[in-house]
C-alpha cells in the first residue's frame, strides 16, 4: 500500500461513510465529533441540576442508540483514568446488537496522518476491544494456531536461518499461516472485521503489488503482531515465558512476512520470493468476493441470525455507564463488610461437589478441575502429610501463600478484624487492552473439634474501587483443610471470580488457566512449606 493510500485512508473514510450507510443509520451517528474528543477535559465529578441531569439523560440514551455525538461531553464528565472502564461497558453494550456504528464512529476520529492506536485516545480505546473480542480472536487464532504449533516443534532445528535446509523449513511454516489465509471464506470472517475492509478496499483499491491493500494492510496491523506474540490470542498461557530459540522463529518469520505485500515492487531472495508470489495471487484473487458489499449483506444475514442480543446483560451494563457517568457507584457502599451468611459453609460445600467443575489431569497428586460456565474459576485438590491438630493454622498460611503468589493478582493487602474475619483487596490482571478488575472480599474463618477448618471468601464492600478499575466480584470461594487420618489432610482451594463487563471468553479461560497453574504450583511443588 502506498504511503499516499496510507495518509488519505482514515479522511476517505469519513467522506464514505454517508455514501454507503446513511440508508441504514442515522445521520447523527454518522457524524464525527469535534476533534477535541481526543484532547484534555475539564472533569467534573458529579451533575447537579435536575435539568442538567436530565439533558445528560438524553445524551445517555443517545449513545445507546448509536448517536456519539455526545460523548464528548461525557468524556468530560468521567475522570479520563475511567475511559477504558467506559470504554469496556460501551463496546460491551453495543455489541450485544451491533457495534458497527460504534466501531464506524470510533475509526473516523483517527486522524488521517496516525494510523497507530493511541492508549490514551478514547475511539481507539473501541478499535482496540474490536479487535480483542471474542469473535475477532477466535478468527484471528484459527488462522495462526496451526503455524504456531508447528513452529513450537521445530525451533529448535534452526540456528541462523542461512542455510538452505532452514530456509526450506521456513517455507513449509510460513505456507501453514499462508494457506489458512489465503483459503478463509468470507463466512469465517467477523462481520465487524469483513465490513471494515470492505469499506477500506472500496477507498484504497487493489493497489500495485501482488498481494492487494486490504489484505495487505489486515496483515500488517493485525495478523502480524499476532506471529510475534501468540499470547495476545491465547495460545499461550498468561505467564507463559517462550523460549529464545522459539522467540527468534517467530522474529524472522515476522520479519519475512512484512516482506509479503510488497514482492513485486521489492523482491527478496529465494525460496521466499516463490512462496510469497504463490500465495499472494491466490490471496488477492479472492478479493472481489471477500471485499464486496454483496458479501456483507450475506454475512450480516447469517450473523443477525444466529445472534440474539443478551437484554439482561445489556440493562446491567446500561446501569453501570450510568453510575461511572454520575459517579456515585461507590458513594452508597456500606462499611457493614461483606454478604456473609451462617449458612455459608453449606454453601461451600455444595459448590466444591457441583457437577459443573470438570477435572482435568491429575499431576503429582493435585487434582485440578476447571469450572464450565463463565467466570475466571479453578479448583485444585491434594492430599499431604499433616498434623490434624493444627489446620487452622495451615488455612491461614495457605491464605498468605495464595494471594501473594497468584501471578494474576497484584497490590494484595490483607487485614485481620477479628479472629474469625479478615478483609482483602487485591487487583486481577486483564489482558491488553481490557481495564483492570479491582475485588474486595471478606474472609470468615471456620473450625471444627480442630481437625477441619475452612476459609469462606465473600464478595465486600468495604472498599471503594480505585480509578481507573472496573469492579470485579468475589464469587463464593473458599480453603478447606480436612483430616484425613491421624497425620495427613486434604487440601481444597476453589477460587471463582465475575470479572463483569465486556472481558471476552478467551480472556477469561486464559485467566482462569493461568490461575489454576498457579494453584497447581503452590500446592504441589511447595507442599512441604504448607505443613506446619
Amino acid at each position: 500500500m502506498s504511503k499516499a493510500h496510507k495518509r488519505n485512508f482514515f479522511v476517505g473514510v469519513t467522506s464514505h461513510v454517508n455514501y454507503r450507510f446513511c440508508q441504514n443509520y442515522t445521520r447523527d451517528a454518522m457524524i464525527a465529533s469535534p476533534s477535541s474528543s481526543s484532547g484534555s477535559f475539564k472533569i467534573k465529578r458529579s451533575v447537579s441540576s435536575s435539568s442538567s441531569h436530565d439533558e445528560l439523560e438524553k445524551q445517555i440514551q443517545s449513545i445507546l442508540q448509536n448517536d456519539f455525538t455526545a460523548l464528548p461531553h461525557i468524556l468530560s464528565i468521567i475522570p479520563k483514568d475511567d475511559w477504558n472502564v467506559f470504554a469496556d461497558h460501551l463496546f460491551a453494550y453495543h455489541l450485544e446488537e451491533d457495534a458497527w456504528p460504534l466501531n464506524l464512529w470510533a475509526l473516523t476520529q483517527r486522524p488521517s496522518e496516525d494510523l497507530s492506536l493511541n492508549e490514551e485516545q478514547f475511539h481507539d480505546m473501541i478499535v482496540k476491544r474490536n479487535v480483542f473480542s471474542d469473535m475477532t480472536v477466535k478468527w484471528n487464532r484459527s488462522l495462526i494456531e496451526g503455524f504456531y504449533k508447528k513452529a513450537k516443534l521445530i525451533y529448535n532445528d534452526f540456528d541462523d536461518f542461512e542455510t538452505e535446509e532452514e530456509k526450506k523449513k521456513m517455507c513449509e511454516l510460513l505456507s501453514i499461516f499462508m494457506k489458512a489465509y489465503a483459503e478463509s471464506t468470507p463466512e469465517d470472517i467477523p462481520l465487524l472485521a469483513l465490513k471494515s475492509a470492505t469499506l477500506f478496499n472500496d477507498i484504497v483499491g487493489y493497489g500495485d503489488d501482488l498481494l492487494s491493500n486490504t489484505h495487505n494492510f489486515f496483515l500488517e496491523k493485525s495478523l502480524i503482531p499476532l506471529i510475534s506474540n501468540p499470547t495476545l490470542v491465547n495460545l499461550d498461557d498468561l505467564n507463559y515465558v517462550r523460549p529464545q530459540k522459539l522467540q527468534r522463529l517467530l522474529d524472522e518469520c515476522v520479519r519475512l512476512l512484512h516482506l509479503y505485500g510488497r514482492v513485486k515492487r521489492e523482491p527478496t531472495i529465494e525460496p521466499y520470493q516463490s512462496l510469497m508470489v504463490h500465495w499472494a495471487t491466490i490471496t488477492s484473487s479472492r478479493s472481489d468476493v471477500h471485499f464486496s458489499w454483496k458479501t456483507v449483506e450475506m454475512v450480516e444475514k447469517i450473523y443477525k441470525a444466529q445472534h440474539m442480543p443478551n437484554v439482561k446483560k445489556m440493562r446491567r451494563l446500561e446501569g453501570m455507564m450510568r453510575d461511572l457517568i454520575n459517579d456515585h457507584s461507590d458513594d452508597g457502599i456500606s462499611e457493614s463488610g461483606s454478604v456473609f451468611s451462617q449458612i455459608g459453609l453449606g454453601q461451600l460445600s455444595e459448590k466444591l461437589s457441583d457437577e459443573r467443575w470438570k477435572p482435568a489431569k491429575s499431576k503429582n497428586g493435585v487434582i485440578a478441575s476447571s469450572w464450565s460456565e463463565g467466570g475466571v474459576a479453578a479448583r485444585v485438590e491434594v492430599e499431604i502429610k499433616g498434623d490434624v491438630n493444627q489446620t487452622r493454622k495451615m488455612v491461614d498460611k495457605i491464605v498468605q501463600d495464595i494471594f501473594q503468589n497468584v501471578k494474576l493478582f497484584s497490590k494484595q493487602e490483607i487485614e485481620t478484624v477479628d479472629r474469625d474475619t479478615s478483609m482483602m483487596q487485591f487487583r486481577v490482571h486483564t489482558p491488553f487492552p481490557f481495564s483492570p478488575r479491582y475485588i474486595s472480599a471478606d474472609i470468615h474463618y471456620h473450625t471444627t473439634n480442630d481437625d477441619d477448618s475452612t476459609a469462606v471468601i465473600y464478595q465486600s464492600d468495604r472498599h471503594k474501587t480505585p480509578s481507573g478499575h472496573q469492579r470485579a466480584k468475589m464469587l463464593l470461594s473458599g480453603i478447606q483443610v480436612t483430616a484425613k487420618g491421624r497425620d495427613r489432610v486434604r487440601v481444597t482451594v476453589m477460587l471463582h471470580m465475575d470479572m463483569c463487563s465486556s472481558i471476552p471468553n478467551w480472556a477469561a479461560s486464559g485467566q482462569s488457566s493461568a490461575m489454576k497453574k498457579d494453584l497447581c504450583k503452590i500446592l504441589g511443588s511447595s507442599r512441604q512449606t504448607l505443613q506446619v
